[in-house]
C-alpha cells in the first residue's frame, strides 16, 4: 500500500507538532507513510527556545512510519 507523504513545515510550536505526530503515530496507515518535517532556522533570537524544544523532539525515533525525514534550515527561509 502506498500513502501519500505527509509534509509538516514548522518552527517554534513544539506542543503543536508533538500532538500532530502523535496522532499519525496511531494512525493504522502510519507503517505506509513517509513524513517530511520542514524546520525552519528562528528569525529571532526569541524563537530559540521553541526551535531546540523540536530539535530535541525531532531527535527521537520515530519508527511507526515508512521514513521520517527532518530538513532543517541553517538560515531563516520565512
Amino acid at each position: 500500500m502506498n500513502c501519500a507523504p505527509v509534509i509538516i513545515p514548522t518552527l517554534n510550536r513544539v506542543d503543536h507538532l508533538r500532538r500532530l505526530i502523535n496522532s499519525l503515530r496511531i494512525s493504522p496507515l502510519s507503517k505506509y507513510t513517509d513524513i517530511f518535517i520542514g524546520l525552519d532556522y528562528p528569525p529571532d533570537r526569541k524563537y530559540e527556545d521553541g526551535y531546540n524544544a523540536i530539535c530535541d523532539y525531532l531527535s527521537e525515533d520515530f519508527k511507526e512510519f515508512k521514513s521520517f525525514n527532518v530538513i532543517k534550515r541553517s538560515i531563516n527561509w520565512g
